[in-house]
């Protein structure tokens, strides 16, 4: 799969976006009964019976189309062959991706937080296009950091002079005025406040300068799993450690 057609959130905007979120929950219930496999069948019979397609095949092309997204993977289906014909036959299984598992589990935090199922509102929207920014100086770099806390300071000092100097303000102003605040207003993440935890798995007890700004005072807690095999109650043990710390904040 190349990079321009792995886009495993391609589904929420597709016409019947409806039908592929029911199938990726599908996947994820499966999941969670150590199901991980499953056929086309297997996904309609456990669609809802108010909404779910009429026949198979639309629930096929439904898969196949989650494939070419990301968000599953098809391997070849022969444990059903049964005949010469059934073996040329085009069958599949289907699994989730890594790709489209966290996919499902971002949207289900913005289901939790925003209230509303399956949507961006407008209130996460300033957030979400802040991110993108970042990302996109990052991306245009010859080698990108997405972890370049240093480059992410060195832009908001660059942003401060610059807005200084379109004012026509002597450089001596600026001097006087430049604090703490002022470079966090230029920062990637000026709109959102900064980090009181900092969770970081694999082990590895340092933060390879991601946030440097933002993690001044942040409690970290060092978790040992991968973060592909992060699960809810290695992510519930993060919180419960924070509320037994006393947070001095640099003192």
């Amino acid at each position: 799969m190349t990079s321009s057609n792995y886009t495993p959130f391609a589904h929420l905007t597709a016409p019947h976006a409806p039908l592929y979120r029911q199938v990726m929950r599908t996947f994820l219930a499966a999941k969670q009964r150590f199901a991980v496999h499953l056929r086309p069948e297997d996904v309609h019979a456990a669609l809802d019976a108010q909404s779910r397609p009429v026949d198979v095949e639309a629930v096929t092309q439904a898969l196949d189309k989650l494939v070419e997204w990301g968000n599953l993977r098809a391997d070849p289906d022969h444990v059903r062959v049964t005949a010469v014909e059934d073996f040329y036959r085009r069958r599949f299984i289907y699994q989730l991706t890594r790709a489209g598992e966290a996919a499902e589990a971002a949207l289900g935090t913005y289901d939790a937080v925003l209230g509303r199922r399956g949507e961006l509102q407008a209130v996460a929207l300033h957030d979400i296009v802040t991110q993108l920014r970042a990302l996109l100086v990052i991306a245009a770099e010859d080698e990108p950091d997405p972890a370049g806390g240093q480059r992410e300071i060195a832009d908001a000092v660059r942003s401060v002079m610059e807005e200084h100097l379109d004012s026509g303000a002597p450089l001596e102003e600026l001097a006087e005025a430049i604090d703490a605040d002022l470079i966090s207003r230029h920062t990637y993440t000026a709109t959102q406040p900064n980090a009181d935890l900092i969770i970081r798995t694999s082990g590895e007890q340092r933060l390879s300068g991601f946030m440097l700004w933002q993690s001044a005072y942040a409690e970290v807690y060092f978790c040992e799993c991968h973060w592909p095999d992060f699960r809810r109650i290695d992510f519930l043990r993060a919180p419960r450690a924070y509320t037994r710390r006393q947070r001095r904040y640099g003192r």
